[in-house]
């Protein structure tokens, strides 16, 4: 029987390979992805759904922390990707729930695509004001400022960061685009990622408060 789902390893083969790994003269793991709950059909270790409940086909608070004293055992030291700002999938933009969203400054309305929903973070489709968008950077390093440039993405630009108010939301509610391509990196740090990994505000002081306190938990609890 096929299927498409994919484990990609667990803490007991870690831990069984630190000989061979420690032998080649490495000092640091990077462990991609995050510990936590996900979504198993989504991507793998990139769809969080509880920042507080590990997800046992990695392994449990016990095997963490055997590992981590492991890995410190023998002078290494181990790095958790713990991308925090994108989660699972289980928000949906309002009249596309079947296709993709464009990305529109005043943001979309949106709701729960089934009866799961994520535990500490909620979103909101009720306007607030004063909303203060973070700053952005291009690729050449240099700050986005209004009126740079004459094209669609620029003009876009202009427009969302005249808008004084935004949903008072949890996650981004701009509209999905690609991961990678023609997008503006300003638009892409607004958007659901790749259309299924929904994007917290982590510009939001409430929501990147929550996220430290989080951070602080798991360094803390699996002895990182």
């Amino acid at each position: 029987m096929g299927t498409t789902m994919r484990h990609g390893g667990d803490l007991a083969g870690l831990v069984d390979t630190l000989d061979y790994i420690q032998g080649m003269g490495i000092k640091g793991l990077y462990v991609a992805g995050t510990p936590f709950i996900n979504m198993p059909w989504k991507s793998d270790a990139y769809s969080p759904i509880d920042f507080t409940l590990l997800d046992h086909h990695f392994g449990k608070i016990a095997d963490w922390r055997a590992a981590v004293d492991e890995i410190h055992r023998r002078g290494m030291y181990i790095i958790l990707d713990n991308t925090f700002a994108t989660m699972a999938d289980l928000i949906g933009f309002d009249g596309y729930l079947n296709e993709s969203t464009p990305f529109l400054p005043e943001e979309h309305q949106v709701i729960w695509k089934t009866e799961r929903q994520y535990p500490d973070f909620a979103f909101g489709n009720t306007k607030t004001s004063p909303c203060e968008l973070p700053r952005f950077w291009d690729e050449s390093g240099s700050q986005v400022q209004n009126g740079a440039h004459s094209d669609n993405f620029s003009t876009t630009f202009d427009r969302l960061s005249s808008l004084s108010d935004c949903f008072d939301s949890d996650f981004d509610q701009y509209g999905d685009t690609e991961a990678f391509g023609v997008f503006p990196d300003w638009q892409r740090q607004l958007s659901k990622f790749a259309s299924v990994q929904d994007r917290l505000r982590e510009w939001k002081p409430s929501v990147l408060d929550k996220l430290q306190h989080l951070h602080c938990l798991t360094i803390s609890m699996l002895d990182i």
